[in-house]
């Protein structure tokens, strides 16, 4: 912020030799003075007074959606119970061998159908009650490879060849919210890459003491006029993919501190 500073001497001013002229001069600049200054202190309190009416409605924009969200995650809580129930009852006629062959089969689509929306809820889930990291020491080695290889025979059954390239260096990181960021990158890559398809991680290490995690894959990649709009929650939501899995890594990137997060 800029300052205006004046200084005067008012004994420099109205010496021995000054006449009544020069001492109305003095009288007027500081008058001048002091309604430059009672007008600099009402701009400054009208400010003041924006400011915390535009902090007051962003406090309460903020709780409103806090409200919101706590409100859509209690509705997505609640409504796995009875979705539960109504594949329970799906499954019960599946597997009625009484039953003719059509009604079956309905019921096995109800299933499928229950499945993919408990899917989608409890990735929903995931986003709305994200805790906080609480990082520790993470062997690298162990840790990614132990979590490549629970998802490794999806790779196995869809033919895509899944490869492990971790350095022997010990992380700072929450294992739990790391397992997450990594599970939902491999399962991105395991959708949209076709058999025969080879999908690689790696972390390396980078000069002050920083290590870079990477998933490629040799699927069809992302269009690059979507490139800014991956990390909104469902703005790519399709049958085949739920549409918060890169929002759930940005926001967990996001809290972790990592410096940064990049899709090509």
């Amino acid at each position: 912020m800029d300052q205006l500073v004046l200084v005067y001497d008012p004994a420099a001013l109205i010496g021995p030799g000054n006449s009544d002229g020069e001492l109305l001069l003095v009288v007027l600049v500081l008058t001048c003075l002091g309604a430059t200054l009672l007008a600099l202190t009402l701009s400054l309190v009208v400010r003041n007074g924006r400011l915390q009416r535009e902090l007051r409605l962003a406090t309460d924009r903020r709780v409103q959606v806090q409200e919101l969200v706590l409100a859509a995650a209690g509705l997505a809580h609640e409504t796995k119970n009875p979705l539960g129930i109504i594949r329970g009852l799906a499954q019960q006629i599946a597997d009625d061998g009484e039953l003719p062959s059509v009604p079956r089969e309905k019921a096995q689509d109800i299933m499928e159908e229950a499945d993919v929306t408990a899917a989608r809820l409890g990735d929903f889930l995931n986003y709305a009650r994200l805790r906080d990291p609480d990082p520790s020491d993470v062997p690298a080695v162990s840790h990614i490879v132990g979590v490549c290889n629970l998802i490794r025979e999806d790779f196995v059954a869809a033919g895509i060849d899944l490869r492990v390239d971790v350095s022997p260096v010990t992380i700072r990181a929450d294992a739990e919210m790391l397992s997450q960021v990594l599970l939902n990158l491999l399962n991105n890559s395991l959708r949209s890459t076709e058999s025969s398809g080879l999908v690689t991680v790696s972390l390396k290490s980078v000069p002050r003491r920083k290590c870079v995690l990477t998933v490629v894959d040799t699927g069809h990649g992302i269009p690059p006029d979507f490139l800014p709009h991956i990390f909104k929650p469902y703005a790519s939501g399709s049958r085949e993919g739920h549409g918060i899995g890169l929002a759930i890594v940005k926001r967990i990137i996001d809290r972790s501190g990592v410096s940064d997060i990049e899709a090509v």
